[in-house]
């Protein structure tokens, strides 16, 4: 996106936009550097932009019969271990299993309803979230109940094979698993939301008015936590009537939020580069479905200022460039493994697209008469995925197998 990108003016009310840098550009540090995050302020955030948008060329439209299979039904959520072996199924009414791919062997698992779950790095263990709010831990081979630590736990992450980080509401927490479960508080922190990076080695924290609040709640500051280094410091400051929501880590490097003013219209899409070089305005105008990439420099967003005809764009925040994929139908978007490919559904309202960064093709999934409710992405490869569809009380979990190169 970085060469052939050049200056631009937009004829659309979203004000699409890299940023003139807070502090002098230059080369990113290694990433074995940590972090050094400034505190920044409303008045600190750039206002001046320069805009550099790669010009748009509709992608071409992609014909490409797929193998497909139906690998459970009764599904509601699906995750894949990371080396591809185990697959976890939320059933769409209660309850949980495993199935080994690609023998299909099955093992219920004794959770009724999964908040949130994770694979260990080596796929042995998974560690789930039920609806009490208490933490276990299985084995991915007969699913058999490790470990439980009572609640509240609001995510989790694994550090290592034997090594949990959990976010309580208000505090980051060490659970070791090879002496029974020991707790040990890391880091103490604001009441709020988090979430954290590939690695769980940085979390980003968005302080809340209440520590229980929804995931979508505005937030009044950020707070980036370092696992290693056991520090917190404070990103960004806002108020009540300035508040900040959607923020997301983009790997290591960025964290990224939209400020949502509430005495005038329209909002503001910010990316502070966690090596203290300020921040930069990627989007001004009213977005959403932010998602990241599993890489450390991308990030999609939809453009909300035509609902009907939402353009989704990806921003290259190491090139500060911009590329515009188009209308697509879809409100709900992942990257695939790699970074070069986008896949896009509306939540049960249709069915789902294959996107290709570089905006040289797009290739339908699944049509419109195909519901899918949701997306499990498979590690190491982009040419495969697995969709869930649902359509009045039953639902699927399909195999999407040849994706093109």
């Amino acid at each position: 996106m970085g060469t052939g990108a050049r200056a631009v003016r937009m004829h659309c009310p979203l004000f699409i936009a890299t940023l003139i840098v807070a502090a002098a550009g230059g080369a990113t540090p290694p990433r074995s550097r940590p972090p050094t995050p400034v505190a920044l302020l409303v008045e600190d955030l750039p206002t001046t932009t320069q805009e550099r948008l790669a010009p748009y060329q509709p992608p071409a439209t992609v014909v490409r019969p797929l193998v497909r299979s139906v690998l459970a039904r009764d599904a509601a959520f699906a995750a894949v271990a990371p080396d591809g072996t185990s697959l976890f199924i939320a059933n769409y009414g209660r309850g949980a299993r495993l199935v080994t791919l690609p023998a299909r062997e099955r093992v219920r698992l004794p959770v009724s309803f999964a908040r949130q779950m994770v694979f260990s790095p080596t796929s042995l263990r998974l560690a789930a979230i039920d609806e009490e709010q208490a933490l276990s831990v299985y084995s991915v081979h007969d699913g058999a109940l490790l470990h439980r630590v009572a609640g509240p736990w609001r995510r989790v992450r694994f550090k290592s094979p034997n090594q949990l980080l959990a976010w309580d509401g208000c505090a980051l927490w060490s659970i070791g698993l090879a002496d029974g479960g020991r707790r040990e508080r890391l880091v103490p922190s604001p009441c709020g939301n988090a979430e954290s990076s590939g690695s769980g080695r940085l979390w980003l924290v968005a302080e809340t008015a209440t520590p229980n609040a929804d995931p979508t709640s505005a937030a009044r500051a950020l707070y980036l936590v370092d696992t290693e280094s056991r520090s917190i410091n404070l990103l960004f400051g806002a108020s009540a009537e300035d508040p900040i929501a959607e923020a997301r880590l983009v790997g290591e490097r960025f964290a990224c939020f939209v400020r949502r003013p509430r005495a005038q219209p329209g909002a503001a899409l910010y990316c502070i580069d966690l090596a203290g070089r300020g921040a930069r305005l990627v989007a001004a105008g009213p977005v959403a479905s932010i998602v990241a990439d599993d890489g450390q420099s991308q990030l999609g967003f939809l453009d909300l200022d035509s609902p009907r005809t939402a353009s989704l764009f990806v921003a290259d925040l190491d090139a500060w460039s911009l590329r515009r994929l188009g209308p697509t139908g879809a409100s709900t978007f992942a990257f695939l493994p790699g970074g070069r490919r986008l896949v896009g559904f509306d939540g049960g309202r249709g069915g789902a697209v294959l996107l290709d960064v570089g905006g040289r093709f797009r290739l339908e999934l699944l049509a419109a008469d195909e519901p899918v409710t949701s997306i499990a992405v498979v590690p190491g490869t982009d040419r495969r995925l697995l969709a869930i569809r649902a359509h009045k009380g039953w639902s699927e979990l399909v195999d999407l197998d040849g994706l093109p190169e």
